[in-house]
């Protein structure tokens, strides 16, 4: 089967979603996305250099869908086709055609559109509603080349300083403070000074206010090497609002770092329940369709900070081997893999 693959080529999670499924399944071709010109973001079409790649700037034209279909049987993309037109044609030449949705940027919650043969969502975030509401959905999460943090896993388990050092990833700016980095600095700041730790908080564009909290370091850089974002740290806090996939999350459980995160879905599917922490609801937010925002209990969220501060050098290397198992299991390159050739086989009697 001829698959083709339309992907991004942007520093984004949707950029990395892309990268990732192509290297896994190695498609005959690779529509790469210049997304310049609706999000300005830097480009590294070198990624696919090695692919059969055909270059569209921004969205796809009419003009070009014949094109991009030629030689395909499956065409995969992710959050959206960049003309809906192309599912119809598809349909039409007999193509199937398979949509990772983001459930809080899909199009069909308030549009009629021409739609996919089935939807994969890369987490269990909301997966029952699009069910109900869009039809053939399967829980399929973008695949974690574990094996390439294998290194940085092995020397996180070695580590063996006094002071803890904790990660967050803030990313770029966001909507409602999306990963909590705000709620992080508070609770970060309520918890006695006689608690030694460092918070490192890794930014590009995100606000992440002013703090006067020693334990807590601002870097605006980022690494040559994305996957060495993660070592040297002993755990990740990430108090996230609301969202389904989070790759930081998935790698840094790679890398052995254990993540603390709020106790909702998908987190909760997928998480030690003591790794989390409680919400409450915040006023809901308006994407596509209406999805809650939980925002970490703030005196939790800092007893749990403290607990991690505190573990045993035993209970720290406990941790970091529980999530690398949990990457290894459910992120994995032969783990995705199997859920993949599941809904292959679903799309083969459609």
């Amino acid at each position: 089967m001829r698959l083709t693959i339309i992907a991004r080529c942007d520093l984004t999670g949707l950029g990395n979603q892309s990268r990732n499924w192509v290297r896994l399944l190695k498609p005959n071709k690779v529509v790469v996305i210049d997304s310049t010109p609706f999000n300005g973001n830097e480009q590294h079409p070198e990624w696919y250099r090695h692919e059969n790649t055909m270059t569209i700037d921004g969205f796809i034209d009419d003009s070009e869908i014949d094109k991009i279909l030629e030689d395909t049987d499956i065409l995969l993309t992710f959050e959206i086709p960049y003309n809906y037109n192309l599912f119809a044609r598809a349909k039409e030449l007999g193509i199937k055609t398979v949509l990772q949705n983001n459930w809080e940027f899909t199009d069909y919650l308030q549009q009629t559109l021409p739609r996919p043969d089935l939807f994969m969502s890369h987490s269990y975030w909301h997966l029952d509603d699009q069910r109900v509401l869009l039809g053939r959905s399967w829980y399929v999460p973008t695949p974690v080349f574990v094996d390439d943090y294998a290194h940085i896993y092995a020397d996180n388990l070695l580590l063996r300083r006094p002071t803890p050092k904790f990660l967050h990833v803030a990313g770029r700016k966001t909507v409602r403070d999306r990963n909590g980095t705000l709620d992080l600095i508070k609770s970060v700041e309520s918890i006695p000074s006689s608690v030694k730790f460092q918070l490192v908080i890794k930014t590009q564009t995100a606000e992440v206010g002013e703090t006067h909290d020693p334990r807590i370091v601002i870097d605006r850089n980022s690494p040559e090497d994305e996957k060495e974002l993660y070592r040297g740290f002993d755990a990740m806090i990430m108090p996230r609002k609301f969202g389904g996939a989070c790759m930081p999350m998935t790698e840094a459980l790679a890398a052995g770092l254990p993540v603390i995160m709020t106790n909702v879905e998908p987190n909760d599917r997928i998480l030690p329940r003591e790794w989390l922490v409680s919400t409450h609801e915040e006023e809901p937010l308006m994407t596509r369709t209406l999805i809650s925002v939980d925002q970490a209990n703030q005196r939790e969220l800092s007893d749990l900070i403290v607990k991690f501060a505190k573990r045993s050098l035993t209970k720290r290397r406990a941790d970091s081997n529980r999530a690398r198992e949990i990457a290894v299991k459910e992120y994995s390159p032969e783990s995705v893999l199997a859920k993949w050739k599941f809904i292959m086989s679903k799309l083969r009697k459609i």
